[in-house]
């Protein structure tokens, strides 16, 4: 064979020889002349299509029905396959102009045929002749039910489910068809229909049960789905989550305070039920100070006003609260002591003494205490000229505030500069002296635009504005509670925001980079009151600060804060589906009750896993907020960089460039031979040449004959 495909390419040289010698061969004659013909062997008919799909016999045939079958032709010619409804002889379909090489010929066959046993054969024709198939059957699968998937929620038998939850379900039809979700409750006592989803596709669905409103209740609710011709239907139930004490915890003064100035104007509580139930409640006190209540109120902060405390008196108070949903009732006892007289103190300055990164002109601010309760006048010096200059002086400040006062004078970059503060209760002065060094020059700003050429008038830009910053936050949290901050509603009037600086600590250093994310997150270690703040930067380089305040607390035992996880695949891409899981997520005290997802681009998911597609690459902040059943909530955080889908596609395309090189050589290879196989055998070759030199024409003659007898070997 391979001795044979080497004479074929030979011979094909041949020709090409033949005819191109007379072109720039100058020895041959004028009236030499050199032909080529081709005479086509006889036309045959085709075969008999064969190897049908589906098979002859098959059952359980998925709608619609593609039907195909393998077609050959001796000669070559492409055919026409007409496809036959055998039961009645009529035409289902056309496929033209098939390759004749066993290619596979198709049709859709569209009538409606679900649920049938079904007859059909294939004719193969030619320009001349045609072929008839044999007969075949096949049975296709009747319409097939609506299906609800196992994953409804809340889930069959859960229990502690929130009241009036939103039920969900997930339904398919693998016959495609529109369907009709029914939606019944049976708290009742008997199945009541609440809605209707008409005409849905394949896909999950909500429903709010709004009579589920008692606590420690099992419900009962139903779907019924209809695609028109079957009915399927599913029971679920659940029980609602117990209805919790109430709780009482951050009195102030705290429990057992001693030194409790005697002015004190107020004794706070805050009373706390999970279910947020109305409750009715009372503050006394004993000696008398003062008493409160509330009837049908809601919970919270409450707070009793208190007036006529000696100095060094001890001081009791009797909370009382019943819950008016489940008729529980708590009451707890707390006690502080007043203080003796004393000088007036001065704590929590701003910015920290000796910090060495303030920013210039900072407001100065400090807490003043008397722990008798007296008004306060309080003196602002400042020592940026060599001596002390009184600045500003507030008076009639009530005890245990926070006073500001505007370092103006501050105005210089990597300088120290000195403050004082005099506090004065009419009988006691008391006084402290900070100093703080000012930050380094920012990066100039870019040039300001060549001035406009003649006649292109004389327009001067307006002065850059100050960006706008504004924190959102909690204002309490617990400790070890990874804590979210936004900058949400930060903007700049005249250009955009670049980028954004917190510290949490108020300790006058930022603890982040410059991040271009409006949100960010951090967890404290230990209770106390904290003024997170927040630097905002435009494409100027102009910057603004905003300060929140937040108070961390410790959580009373024995309850404890869930511990959520994020799980995502390292590598994303746009316009793909990402899956976020929250497995490993759990309370060690109870369990999670509620997930939501923030994906960062505005999207948001109640679910516990949950998909996601990103349109765009980026960086993106993820977070996963959990509640228990103690209604006590935790976050997790993750970044995740999206990177570009196209990018990618166009690497891989470019990286696979050589192969497809390769591979199109190899295919004109492989055509090239088929053509010689096909010449060779559908034709036979004629070579005409008329020579007027008859010894040069009996010697080509006697060439031909052989290569002749030599091709059509058999």
């Amino acid at each position: 064979m391979e001795g044979r495909n080497r004479l074929q390419i030979i011979i094909l040289i041949f020709v090409m020889f033949m005819f191109l010698f007379p072109i720039f061969n100058p020895i041959i004659l004028a009236d030499d002349q050199v032909g080529l013909s081709f005479d086509p062997m006889p036309n045959e008919p085709p075969r008999a299509p064969i190897n049908p799909d589906p098979a002859n016999g098959s059952v359980d045939v998925i709608v619609p029905v593609i039907l195909s079958v393998d077609v050959f032709d001796a000669t070559g010619y492409e055919v026409d396959v007409y496809f036959y409804n055998a039961s009645n002889d009529t035409l289902i379909g056309v496929d033209y102009d098939v390759p004749c090489d066993w290619s596979t010929a198709s049709v859709v066959w569209n009538e409606p045929i679900k649920g049938r046993i079904c007859y059909w054969y294939a004719i193969a024709r030619d320009h001349e002749y045609e072929n008839r198939s044999e007969t075949w059957i096949f049975a296709t699968r009747p319409n097939q039910p609506p299906v609800v998937h196992n994953n409804e929620y809340p889930a069959n038998k859960s229990k502690n489910i929130i009241i009036n939850v939103t039920c969900q379900i997930e339904v398919s039809d693998v016959d495609e068809d529109l369907m009709t979700i029914y939606w019944y409750e049976n708290s009742t006592g008997s199945w009541i229909l609440r809605q209707i989803n008409s005409t849905v596709p394949n896909g999950t669905y909500y429903w709010t049960y709004q009579q589920a409103i008692n606590y420690s209740t099992t419900y009962f609710w139903k779907v019924a789905v209809n695609d028109s011709r079957n009915n399927m239907s599913e029971i679920f139930h659940f029980t609602t989550l117990d209805n919790q004490p109430l709780t009482m915890y951050n009195p102030i003064p705290a429990n057992q305070t001693l030194n409790v100035y005697k002015n004190t104007p107020y004794w706070y509580i805050t009373i706390d039920d999970p279910e947020n139930d109305l409750i009715d409640w009372t503050i006394e006190t004993s000696p008398y100070i003062g008493n409160s209540s509330g009837v049908n109120d809601s919970d919270g902060q409450k707070n009793c006003p208190i007036s006529g405390l000696n100095y060094v008196t001890n001081y009791t108070v009797y909370v009382n609260a019943t819950d008016l949903v489940n008729g529980t009732w708590v009451n707890e006892t707390f006690w502080f002591i007043t203080a003796e007289q004393g000088a007036p103190t001065i704590s929590n300055e701003y910015p920290p003494h000796r910090n060495t990164q303030t920013e210039l002109r900072p407001t100065c601010h400090v807490d003043v205490h008397d722990i008798e309760g007296d008004n306060l006048t309080v003196y602002w010096f400042e020592n940026s000229t060599g001596s002390w200059v009184l600045r500003q002086n507030d008076s009639n400040i009530t005890a245990n505030s926070t006073v500001y006062w505007s370092f103006s004078q501050a105005s210089s970059y990597v300088t120290t500069y000195y403050w004082r503060v005099i506090v004065n209760d009419s009988t006691v002065n008391t006084s402290a002296t900070f100093y703080f060094t000012t930050t380094s020059a920012p990066p100039p700003p870019p040039p300001p635009p060549p001035p406009p050429g003649p006649g292109g008038g004389g327009f001067v830009p307006p002065p850059n504005q100050h960006p706008y910053a504004e924190i959102t936050a909690p204002k309490s949290a617990y400790v070890n509670e990874t804590v979210i901050f936004y900058s949400y509603y930060s903007y700049d009037s005249d250009g955009y925001i670049v980028g954004r600086i917190w510290d949490f600590e108020n300790d006058g250093v930022f603890d982040t980079e410059l991040i271009k994310d409006i949100k960010t997150s951090h967890k404290y270690s230990k209770p106390g009151n904290y003024t997170v703040r927040l630097k905002v930067v435009d494409n100027l380089g102009a910057e603004t600060i905003d300060s929140h305040k937040i108070i961390i607390k410790e959580i009373e035992p024995p309850k404890q804060l869930p511990l959520p996880v994020i799980n995502v695949k390292d590598l994303i891409y746009s316009d793909e589906i990402i899956v976020f899981s929250s497995n490993g997520s759990y309370d060690p005290d109870g369990e999670i009750v509620n997930y939501t997802w923030d994906f960062g681009d505005g999207n948001i998911s109640y679910l516990n896993d949950t998909a996601h597609i990103y349109s765009k690459p980026g960086s993106y902040t993820v977070s996963l907020r959990v509640i228990d059943n103690d209604n006590l909530s935790n976050s997790a955080v993750k970044i995740i960089n999206v990177l570009d889908k196209e990018e990618r596609d166009k690497k891989l395309k470019d990286k696979d460039q050589p192969l497809l090189f390769i591979l199109l050589i190899i295919l004109i290879v492989i055509v090239t031979l088929l053509s010689l196989y096909i010449i060779q055998r559908r034709f036979k070759f004629t070579l005409i040449i008329e020579k007027s030199n008859e010894s040069r024409n009996n010697k080509i003659e006697s060439i031909i004959s052989r290569l002749h007898k030599i091709i059509t070997k058999k």
